[in-house]
């Protein structure tokens, strides 16, 4: 367990700076999209901050159930010590940071250890796995004699979205039945159900409010910063040397509550994570990677509230599987679990729950087009996306090479064919192929539909309607892998059929994307309004790179053919001296590990050494890609490995680890999609440990 231990020493009252105790978040996640999260202080300065976010079925969505805990334990002596903190409009109170001795991340679960005199006091989270509850435990590691430990729980039941001055404002009713007490507000929620399993452990109802709390986070952001919470009394429990005490709270009923003991169901939450190492590639079970691989389960999940799809699927012999896309936020989202799932699934040995995944969005597609996210509480997704059903090509085909799960090909074979017809003749939000030339165009008034999505009120900031240029990429590999499947399963005419569209769109993109003046590809072709062909260089042109020249080609015959499509005019000259012009001198020296210093460095070396003059067309591009990239990262890696900290990217390689670099992108809460495919595919980088 120590190879999975991440620590925060803290100097208690001998720490000078005491912002990272408020800056740093913690997060645990329970397998429904619900979780607990907050800060190392326990103050709560987000909306989000809670002990409890609930996932409960459509359509209450997810919940703030329980937003805080009031800690305090008195030694025998009597002496007194609060150790949590919280804020108040004009008031910063952090008690618990001058007898704070360590904060730790156990096996990804969050610890936190206390020293009050002689008495080491050690604190634990836990959310058992596809439940509304959070277990809050408190264990006396050392001391001289017996402790009382006094827990105050807050509540604010809200929507996790909604403003902190907003949601449910009362009047709460305690309900007592023996020594299990519930809060009750209004009747579409259900209760909160608490309990405290410990020695000599008792409620005292005494309601009181704690008003102006404050959310700096928000506040920060332009958002209400100060809302109030209400406390229905305070739990108390007397701790021994190596004894517990547990505070459960929970939306579950109390046949599920008391199902399991405390212990028992930390024993078991620590078996499934053991489980999900063991089951990994053997040099990911320790270390880094092993935290990925832990980290990596929280994006996992089983929508709690789409209670229709789960009877669907088992009725089937099946599971509903999706990916959050991001945490706090965000829900699931179809770009983001397509691009993500090989590293949250296949890298990780968690292929059948891959399976799952791609057969449950097999059953949302409408009109050709998978849904781009479902909204928080709803049971239907929004489909304005264009290339959300693309990607999907995309991870079923990672998913056969990974597994060779033929059977799950043939479920889906028939809708992936009705994805491509409802392309070919136009679908939803101006999506179709134009005749003219095969290339796919895009765009509706008011919508944005690829993965530059921002958008305030009703300006869309970044449209590009028309012919862009990642999404023909994708569609000529979802044209081209469907040909395969069709050819492997099916018949040779019907993928004839397929091939003859393929290739229509690999000329057009050919003759139509190549800037020759920038020395790059255009972002969008045709654009809507007669708007002409955006010169604008952006990161899209990597996906084409990808798209073409590793998900249709690498490992298989046509990898010559697919790889001189993106990059079949420039010569190296034009290029280099289009990088010249874009970026004649770095503005200052960026240290060797910077993003943006080894995004300028590897681009450079890619772009300058992908091409040769002879022949023009580039073959194989895809195994040229991956060796600049490969070589010019761990060039990097070397320099800064000497440095503290750095892990040797040597511990990190290996057929089994090719493609975990993907899992890296967890640690910010967020999937982004180009850079974990880009890490996914061409680089194999160091990890640090926080």
């Amino acid at each position: 367990m120590a190879d999975w231990v991440l620590r925060m020493p803290w100097a208690g009252e001998q720490a000078t700076e005491k912002e990272p105790l408020y800056t740093r978040e913690w997060l645990v996640t329970n397998g429904l999209g619900g979780y607990a999260s907050g800060t190392v202080v326990g103050l709560a300065s987000r909306r989000y901050h809670g002990l409890l976010i609930a996932a409960l079925p459509a359509p209450l969505g997810r919940q703030v159930m329980l937003n805080h805990l009031s800690e305090l334990v008195r030694l025998p002596g009597g002496k007194t010590a609060l150790l949590g903190g919280e804020e108040r409009a004009g008031s910063l109170a952090m008690p618990g940071a001058a007898f704070l001795t360590e904060f730790r991340l156990d096996q990804g679960l969050p610890v936190w250890r206390y020293k009050v005199q002689d008495a080491v006091v050690e604190k634990r989270i836990l959310l058992p796995h596809l439940q509304n509850t959070v277990q809050v435990r408190y264990r006396l590691l050392e001391g001289s004699g017996t402790v009382r430990l006094k827990l105050r729980p807050s509540v604010h039941f809200r929507p996790h979205e909604a403003p902190v001055n907003a949601g449910f404002s009362g009047p709460y009713a305690v309900k007592a039945i023996e020594r299990r007490y519930e809060v009750l507000a209004d009747p579409s929620r259900p209760p909160l159900r608490m309990f405290l399993h410990g020695e000599r452990s008792a409620f005292t109802v005494e309601g009181c409010p704690l008003p102006d709390v404050r959310y700096r986070v928000e506040e920060a952001r332009g958002y209400e910063a100060q809302g109030a919470m209400w406390s229905p009394g305070y739990f108390r429990a007397d701790l021994a040397v190596n004894q517990d005490a547990t505070l459960v709270a929970s939306t579950e009923p109390w046949e599920t509550l008391l199902a399991l003991k405390p212990p028992e169901a930390f024993e078991a939450e620590c078996e499934r994570r053991a489980r999900l190492l063991s089951a990994a590639p053997e040099a990911v079970r320790t270390g880094p990677g092993g935290e990925l691989v832990l980290a990596a389960d929280q994006f996992l999940m089983s929508p709690a509230g789409r209670i229709e799809d789960a009877a669907r699927a088992h009725a089937a012999g099946d599971e509903v599987r999706s990916v959050i896309a991001g945490y706090h936020w965000f829900t699931d989202w179809g770009r983001d679990t397509m691009i993500s799932l090989e590293g949250l699934t296949l890298t990780t040995g968690r292929q059948v729950e891959a399976g799952y995944i791609l057969r449950t969005y097999a059953h949302y597609v409408r009109d050709g087009l998978l849904p781009n996210l479902f909204p928080e509480g709803e049971r239907e997704g929004l489909y304005h996306t264009a290339d959300a059903t693309l990607w999907y090509f995309h991870a079923i085909d990672r998913y056969l090479r990974a597994t060779g799960d033929r059977m799950t090909l043939r479920i889906l074979l028939p809708t992936l064919r009705d994805i491509v017809a409802h392309h070919l003749k136009g679908t939803r939000f101006g999506i179709g192929v134009d005749s003219a030339d095969g290339l796919l165009k895009q765009g509706a008034p008011g919508y944005q539909l690829t993965w530059m999505d921002a958008k305030v009120g009703d300006w869309v900031v970044t449209p590009r309607r028309g012919k862009a240029v990642e999404i023909n990429a994708l569609w000529y590999n979802a044209l081209k892998l469907l040909e395969r499947w069709t050819r492997e399963e099916q018949s040779d005419g019907d993928a004839s059929l397929l091939a003859d569209q393929a290739e229509k769109a690999r000329r057009s993109f050919n003759q139509r994307f190549w800037y020759e003046n920038g020395g790059h590809l255009y972002d969008v072709v045709d654009c809507e309004d007669g708007g002409g062909d955006d010169p604008a260089c952006r990161p899209n042109q990597l996906f084409a790179i990808i798209a073409l020249a590793v998900g249709v080609g690498c490992g298989h015959e046509e990898a010559a053919h697919a790889g001189g499509v993106a990059f079949a005019r420039p010569r190296p000259s034009r290029l280099q001296a289009a990088l010249r012009r874009r970026h004649p001198r770095p503005r200052r020296r960026l240290p060797p590990r910077h993003c943006l210093g080894l995004a300028d460095r590897t681009l450079r070396r890619c772009l300058a050494k992908t091409a040769p003059r002879r022949p023009r067309r580039c073959a194989p591009l895809p195994e040229r890609l991956r060796e600049t990239f490969g070589r010019s990262l761990h060039r990097l890696d070397q320099r800064s490995v000497r440095r503290p900290g750095a892990v040797h990217p040597a511990r990190l390689r290996g057929p089994s680890l090719e493609r975990v670099g993907s899992a890296a992108l967890l640690a910010g809460y967020r999937v982004i999609p180009l850079l974990f495919h880009l890490s996914n595919r061409l680089s194999r980088t160091g990890f640090r440990r926080a």
